[in-house]
């Protein structure tokens, strides 16, 4: 990365901002000076925790961000706007973490596969490097593993989670068993229709890679904690072509640990060994690509740049 002999600033979109994670990446990627960050989200004004909205980021002391870098645009309905961004800023690398989630099993699964669509076409016709955020609810065989998070609980105020299966005031822990139980027919539905509209990015990102070799497209499967014992994971992901019988949580810290990961990654202009992001047991990390998936993931290319 370039010109006239002297490097030059990356310029970096990631799409999703608003989203817990694209607050991680900003807050890690902004102080690298070489950096220069153009962030996208849209604007769901019925949402109470403005989960998608960035109409009042400025005025937030811990996520200060220049206006001119911040676009709202609906990724569904909008891709000549977000062509326009492309072209502007002459993107290099896209952190693709935007996903719909519609109250509507149907218009999920629609609006997901558009704005995959959307996002991996523009890299391709722009030649950008991209990281996609897959699931932590990934299909292994017939099964899915699945997390169980307090909003589940806060969504669905019948059910309440049992004291001694309270990890803190933000996540919960329970057995695949009365994970099923724990869900009502929609909240299941709802986890199906994200796990498959993610199964279907991966795809996408491997069929745009191997079209297209001047670039690399890497779906990552964000981190987990599992509550069984390192040994037990190693010794079931070596054997097990189906899912292990544990349940999974996403933990904030992890999150941090795989953004840092994330951005020396960017600085390094590598993705080698950064396949599947592990967190296993009491915050031990490690990086791997699981027994039953290295053949799945060896079509990635191992550079950005």
């Amino acid at each position: 990365m370039s010109v006239n002999g002297n490097e030059r600033m990356c310029n970096i979109l990631i799409t999703g901002c608003n989203g817990y994670i694209g607050r991680l990446c900003y807050g890690a990627l902004r102080q690298n000076t070489s950096f220069r960050l153009i962030l996208t989200d849209r604007i769901v004004g019925t949402d109470s925790h403005n989960r998608f909205g960035i109409e009042h980021v400025d005025n937030t002391k811990d996520y200060s961000i220049p206006e001119t870098d911040v676009h709202v645009i609906d990724l569904v309905n909008e891709k000549k706007k977000l062509d326009e961004l492309f072209e502007k800023y002459k993107i290099d690398l896209v952190i693709h973490l935007a996903s719909a989630l519609e109250n509507n099993t149907i218009e999920v699964i629609k609006s997901n596969e558009v704005i995959n669509d959307n996002v991996l076409d523009l890299c391709d016709k722009y030649k950008c490097h991209c990281i996609a955020a897959s699931s932590i609810r990934m299909f292994y065989g017939n099964c899915i593993t699945h997390p169980i998070i307090s909003k589940i609980f806060r969504r669905n105020q019948d059910v309440q989670c049992p004291e001694n299966e309270r990890l803190n005031s933000e996540t919960v822990l329970c057995n695949n068993e009365k994970t099923i139980q724990l869900f009502s027919k929609e909240d299941w539905q709802e986890a199906l229709v994200y796990v498959q509209t993610k199964e279907q990015l991966e795809r996408l990102c491997r069929q745009i890679s191997s079209s297209n070799p001047s670039i690399t497209l890497v779906a990552v499967r964000l981190g987990w904690c599992s509550v069984k014992s390192p040994y037990e994971i190693e010794k079931e992901s070596a054997t097990d072509d189906s899912c292990t019988q544990t349940s999974i949580i996403l933990h904030p810290d992890d999150l941090q640990t795989f953004v840092q990961r994330l951005v020396q990654c960017i600085i390094e202009k590598t993705i080698q060994g950064f396949h599947v992001y592990t967190c296993i047991s009491e915050n031990k990390q490690r990086w791997a690509s699981l027994h039953r998936e290295k053949e799945e993931l060896d079509w990635a290319p191992q550079h950005l740049c």
